[in-house]
């Protein structure tokens, strides 16, 4: 259920573009959050990517709170795969 609803809410913010700016302290409270749900790590992501999209630039200033979460999942994912 929860991917369902970061599916949608990555669609929203696909449509209604920079005027998520308002909500966009919210969503990275969120997508922080949910970091630590392995199963909704791709849905997370593609939230992240629709963000980007939307807000261009504008998206420069939160990757460093994006990114350091991202490339944690990714470094552990790598050490399960090469164990």
């Amino acid at each position: 259920m929860q991917e369902f609803h970061l599916q949608q809410l990555a669609i929203l913010v696909y449509i209604i573009k920079q005027h998520i700016r308002n909500y966009l302290d919210d969503i990275l409270e969120l997508i922080n959050d949910l970091w630590s749900f392995p199963s909704l790590e791709v849905h997370v992501v593609s939230l992240i990517e629709s963000l980007a999209r939307a807000l261009n630039a504008e998206f420069k200033p939160f990757l460093a709170t994006v990114l350091p979460p991202m490339l944690k999942v990714r470094q552990l994912r790598c050490r399960w795969t090469f164990g």
